[in-house]
């Protein structure tokens, strides 16, 4: 990447905090020439202002003191590759008056990495109501944003990342410090699910660089009779090369949520349908693969016990947090929910949503037997003095590896 003197000749002195708009403004004046009144915008890490110009809307961004500029040149190089492919529904990164995107800044003796983005006009999907239009549009723009994105390389790609499904091994560590509220057993069958059916397939499934965070307030969308249509999306601080299938998963993560009728009850057809709309817009446009569907619902769920677990640090850490303990309450009626979800029905809805029979990709599927038939079938053959360690027939019918499937898919 870039050093820093190659992005400025030298270190400007930028806003002391937050708080300090006047210093925001005079930066974005000095550095990029855009002079106007700064306002705070909330950000989980960096500091955001937005500068209203006369006749011009745009974000000056100082990202946090332990970002690296190799990070935020990766986000430059996916916006540039967007600008052509989706000229309206994603922002631009805007050069300085010195000709450079990115420019260290002194604030408060750490320097941040500064830069500015257009402004992405519209309101975001978490302030409008949604519906069927809403779960298509999603889809479709993700689709066309992979479609651009395919085969852009660049040496930040391939990063660590806390939220990429591939590198979640740190959850098996968080399931040991669980606490008493937590719906344990749930957690711990998503998180089976996952690592029996998805984690062995990663390796030959179809992998690029993703926007990976699309959730309610990275996207821009319009009003719309049938529920708001998601025009545009930005945020690119959690971009990873990982596997495609990840990008409708965990967009279908949060569509799951967002279908709920209300706050207090969990509806699980709501939520399927809200995810099969999306996949089927996705698929429609960009076509997965048998397998990348097989290992979606199982994905989708994991990035649900990805962000309880993380929620669950965060409030090790400040109990006071308030939006981490929302979060995880909300997380935890859904993971329990989900869990008791068959895979296989989940997988069968997703195939007939994309157009394809209802037949499973994986190896080794059969159809099994009828209760009373598994029954029978234990009474001929097993002696009536071995215990029984379930309250229903355990029946299985395939295998990967060290895990065992029933015939409703689960490990």
């Amino acid at each position: 990447g870039q050093n820093v003197a190659a992005m400025g000749s030298s270190h400007p002195l930028g806003p002391a905090s937050a708080d300090d708009l006047a210093g925001a403004a005079r930066l974005a004046s000095e550095l990029f020439g855009i002079d106007g009144e700064a306002s705070f915008l909330p950000s989980d890490r960096d500091w955001n202002f937005a500068i209203d110009a006369a006749g011009q809307r745009a974000i000056l961004k100082l990202a946090h003191p332990q970002e690296d500029g190799g990070s935020l040149e990766l986000e430059h190089a996916m916006l540039e590759r967007l600008a052509s492919a989706l000229p309206d529904a994603t922002p631009r990164a805007l050069s300085s008056v010195e000709g450079s995107q990115l420019h260290a800044v002194s604030c408060a003796g750490a320097l941040r990495w500064t830069r500015m983005l257009s402004w992405l006009p519209g309101e975001t999907l978490a302030e409008q109501s949604v519906g069927p239009t809403t779960w298509s549009s999603w889809g479709a723009l993700l689709a066309r944003t992979d479609q651009a994105l395919a085969g852009l390389e660049h040496p930040r790609a391939r990063r660590a990342m806390h939220w990429d499904l591939a590198q979640s091994s740190w959850v098996l560590e968080e399931l040991r410090r669980l606490p008493a509220a937590a719906p344990r057993r749930a957690v711990e069958l998503l998180t089976t699910q996952f690592w029996g059916e998805v984690r062995p397939r990663l390796a030959h499934l179809p992998q690029q660089l993703l926007h990976h965070d699309a959730n309610e307030h990275n996207l821009v969308a319009r009003p719309g009779p049938q529920g708001a249509e998601v025009i545009g999306l930005f945020d690119l601080g959690d971009a990873v090369h990982t596997a495609r299938l990840f990008e409708p998963a965990i967009a279908g993560a949060y569509a799951m949520y967002l279908a709920q009728p209300t706050a207090e009850r969990w509806s699980t057809e709501a939520a399927l349908d809200a995810l099969c709309r999306l996949v089927a817009s996705y698929h429609a446009a960009l076509p997965l693969q048998e397998e990348e569907l097989l290992c979606l619902f199982p994905s989708s769920c994991q990035r649900m016990v990805l962000s309880a677990l993380t929620a669950e640090i965060r409030l090790r850490a400040n109990p006071e947090h308030d939006y981490a303990r929302v979060h995880q309450t909300r997380a935890w009626q859904a993971i329990e929910a989900l869990a008791a979800f068959p895979p296989a029905e989940a997988e069968a809805r997703l195939r007939s949503a994309c157009g394809l029979d209802a037949g499973g990709a994986a190896e080794g599927t059969a159809q099994g037997q009828e209760r009373e038939a598994v029954l029978e079938a234990r009474r001929q053959h097993a002696a009536p003095m071995l215990s029984l360690s379930y309250r229903e027939p355990l029946e299985i019918v395939r295998g990967r590896g060290t895990y065992l499937f029933d015939k409703q898919g689960r490990a």
